[in-house]
């Protein structure tokens, strides 16, 4: 029996032991504490490298829960941008068992569409982790398929020429712009478009470039450009309308070659063959002409028409007995023919009346021609020469005058400029430059120009801009050219006028009104600005277009070389502009501290539409004039203590010129209640950086206190006066005399203790006597030499 019980608690001990060796033990699965219950995105759709903003939601299932984080998984395809990949969830929602993280920017990397994260929080057990994942619906996984390769030749660009455009005409003989239309009508993009003219005899039109093709850097779908040629149409094109083909050579985005050609049209009108004679120049000899002397009038007339003038009849009008009246028996000159594109000059002997007026005086011409089939024509042109006083040593002369030889059109730019020359023996003043034309040729630059100071043999040029409007027609405008200035005649300042004209060719054949955008006015404001100093600019934009409203009008000004910058933005927006309206703009710039005085531009560039919605681009300039504000700085002056009547107190001071802008008829003087030894000091044009010295005396006429200025006065850069002002103060007694003695010479007794020996007044006046006469020696010589050195300067 014991037996048994043995043998059973043995194998009962073997079971147990069985049991422990093969029973798997489960744990207890724990509750669940947290849970990542979802989001919130801000796209609708997310690619592979799409970056977007994100929450994350957690809900807690016990109060003990605390301190919770989110970390997202190192293998996911989603990760946080700067934010390294742990996040808190401290934001409590509507349900108080849901926390939110904040927003954080992801990155999407398109491998799977599942977040996997890890969340760690603390209980009062410890702190804990588990891991969950959310599926992000709005992800699209990338297909990493292999593509095949894509034939790109298919996406084939189409340029045509704009349909319902119209065709461009032209005069026989005229040169054009010829406005050539193009549009993408495809649904592919278009780049790198060679547009060139195919020139064989089936037009009659012929170019002067040597490569006359023009390229487009690229075509939208749908978008429209303009492409412009200068075309020549022959004399003997018979009027009608001819076809010119244009080879287009483009590619496509993906770099694939097309190529086309379209035909365009050109209407040609009956040409205006027609001689044209027009004022080409007017010069004298000698020049300015002089009272009471005899000239030489020449007068230069140019054909700009088609054909030859023939019996040329040139009649000089205007002459009278007080201005200029003609030597011989007639005013008149004659010539057999001026063919087309050449010119004749035809020369007057004049004598200048004693009593004729200085300045500019006018006199005419008329011209009577005609052509090869017997017409007649007839024209009358005023001109204007300059007449100076034989007194005057000053002479202001236009030289080198530049202007448009070429025809020009509406929309053309026309600059001109010229040399303002004192050819004289002194110095001009307040020199005046302008210019003024009819109201069809619109300022693009300030007309008036202002020259302080001319000195003799110097010269400056000036340049204006001129703009042909839409309203000119075929004609040659006369443009004046107009220099006032002050000289010196006969020991009086006086106004002197010189006046010459130029003409300007211009031909509007079509009349068309094309919508341009132009600056017609403007101004600054203040009117002087100063470097550094902030400003205003006022724009006054024209439509000049008569029947197209421009809208969508973006503008843009910039300084060419970045003296000016704008306050705020440098463009600025107008939604639209009816026919020839105006709109008023102010811009505000601020200007370089170390920007040299002189006229500077800025460049406005428009970019509108007209009303078919075809886009243009067009440039504008104006001037702004800057000046430095003057800066002389005078040292400081020192005086004696006290001064005696009659002895010279010198007066020596340095000037220095430390701003960035010349000082003009710059003089140092004194004046007060004293004698002046000597005489004020003309330092004339006082450069920047330049250093000079005042030496002189002053003398005290009466005892007490002496009082007065050193006065230096000069001109800026506008002409305008300026004044500075060093103040003289001190005292002045009379000169100790020795005291009176008795009867018999002798020295009161009483005063005996303190008599002063005879020989030291003699002694101590000899010597006062030498340093003054020494002090006036000196004030003098150096004041002999600046007069010499002056007189040296002038000659």
């Amino acid at each position: 029996m014991n037996v048994l019980k043995k043998l059973a608690a043995i194998l009962l001990i073997c079971f147990i032991l069985l049991s422990e060796i093969f029973t798997v033990t489960l744990p207890a699965t724990a509750a669940q504490d947290v849970s990542l219950e979802g989001y919130n995105i801000n796209k609708t759709t997310i690619k592979s490298g799409d970056e977007f903003s994100m929450t994350l939601n957690v809900k807690k299932y016990s109060a003990d829960v605390s301190d919770i984080y989110i970390a997202i998984d190192s293998s996911s395809s989603f990760s946080i941008k700067n934010s390294g990949s742990i996040i808190p969830v401290d934001i409590a929602t509507l349900d108080a068992t849901v926390f939110m993280t904040n927003a954080y920017n992801y990155k999407y990397d398109g491998s799977s569409n599942k977040l996997q994260v890890t969340i760690k929080y603390t209980t009062p057990s410890g702190t804990n982790s588990q891991t969950d994942f959310v599926t992000i619906s709005e992800a699209v996984i990338k297909d990493d398929t292999p593509s095949t390769p894509v034939d790109t030749t298919k996406y084939a660009p189409k340029i045509q020429i704009a349909e319902n455009s119209a065709i461009p005409s032209g005069q026989a003989g005229a040169e054009i712009t010829y406005t050539l239309p193009l549009k993408n009508t495809s649904l592919y993009y278009a780049r790198n478009i060679v547009v060139s003219p195919v020139l064989d005899d089936s037009a009659p039109i012929t170019v002067e470039a040597m490569n006359p093709s023009h390229t487009l850097e690229s075509l939208q779908p749908n978008e429209s450009k303009n492409v412009k040629f200068t075309f020549k149409i022959s004399y003997g094109a018979t009027p009608k309308t001819y076809p010119i083909k244009f080879n287009l050579q483009y590619y496509n985005a993906s770099g694939d070659y097309f190529s086309n050609t379209e035909t365009g049209y050109l209407k040609t009108l009956e040409g205006s063959r027609l001689p044209k004679l027009d004022l080409k120049t007017v010069s004298t000899n000698p020049s300015p002409v002089l009272p009471g002397k005899n000239f030489k009038l020449d007068v230069a007339l140019e054909n700009n028409g088609a054909i030859s003038a023939k019996n040329v009849t040139v009649t000089l009008l205007g002459l009278k007995n007080d201005g200029a009246s003609i030597i011989g028996n007639t005013n008149k000159k004659t010539q057999t023919a001026i063919y087309s594109g050449t010119s004749s000059v035809f020369s007057f002997n004049l004598f200048a009346s004693s009593k004729i007026e200085t300045g500019a005086n006018s006199l005419k011409v008329k011209v009577d021609y005609s052509d090869s089939t017997g017409s007649l024509y007839s024209d009358e042109m005023e001109f204007f020469y300059n007449v100076v006083s034989e007194d005057s040593h000053t002479i202001v002369e236009m030289k080198s005058i530049v202007s448009p030889e070429n025809v020009l059109s509406p929309g053309d730019s026309a600059p001109v400029s010229f040399d303002i020359a004192n050819t004289g023996s002194a110095d001009a003043h307040n020199i005046k430059v302008t210019i003024s034309a009819d109201k069809e040729l619109i300022p693009r630059t300030q007309n008036t120009i202002i020259i302080p100071t001319l000195k003799k043999g110097e010269s400056k040029n000036v340049q204006f801009q001129l703009y042909v409007s839409d309203e000119a027609v075929t004609k040659n405008y006369a443009v004046s050219l107009n220099v006032e200035y002050d000289a010196p005649v006969d020991g009086t300042v006086t106004k002197q006028t010189v006046m010459q004209y130029v003409g300007l060719n211009i031909e509007n054949s079509t009349g068309k009104s094309v919508p341009r955008l132009i600056i017609d006015k403007y101004s600054v404001n203040p009117e002087i600005i100063s470097a550094g100093q902030p400003f205003t600019l006022n724009l006054s934009i024209l439509n000049t277009s008569k029947a197209s409203t421009i809208s969508n009008v973006k503008v843009t000004l910039t300084s060419d070389d970045g003296t000016f910058t704008t306050v705020n933005s440098n463009s600025f927006y107008i939604d639209s502009i009816a026919p020839k309206g105006r709109v008023q703009k102010q811009v505000s710039f601020s200007s370089k501290s170390d920007a040299a005085p002189k006229q500077y531009m800025i460049s406005i560039n428009y970019e509108y539409e007209d009303e078919k919605g075809n886009p243009y681009t067009t440039k504008d300039v104006v001037g702004v004039s800057l000046q430095q504000t003057p800066r002389l700085v005078v040292g400081d002056l020192s005086f004696p203590a006290e001064a005696y009547l009659g002895s010279p107190v010198p007066i020596n001071v340095s000037f220095y010129n430390m701003g960035k802008s010349t000082l003009y008829n710059l003089l140092v003087k004194l004046e007060g209640n004293f004698r002046v030894e000597g005489t004020s000091y003309y330092v004339g044009n006082f450069e920047p950086g330049k250093t000079d010295s005042f030496d002189g005396a002053v003398t005290p006429e009466a005892a007490g206190p002496v009082n007065g200025f050193l006065v230096f006065s000069y001109e800026d850069a506008d002409g305008k006066k300026q004044e500075v002002k060093k103040e003289i103060s001190f005292n002045a007694s009379e000169m100790p005399v020795e005291p009176p003695a008795d009867g018999d010479g002798s020295i009161p007794p009483q005063e005996a203790g303190k008599q002063i020996p005879l020989w030291a007044f003699i002694g101590g006046g000899a010597l006062l006597l030498i340093i003054i006469t020494i002090t006036v020696l000196v004030i003098r010589k150096k004041i002999k030499a600046r007069k010499e050195f002056m007189i040296d300067e002038e000659l």
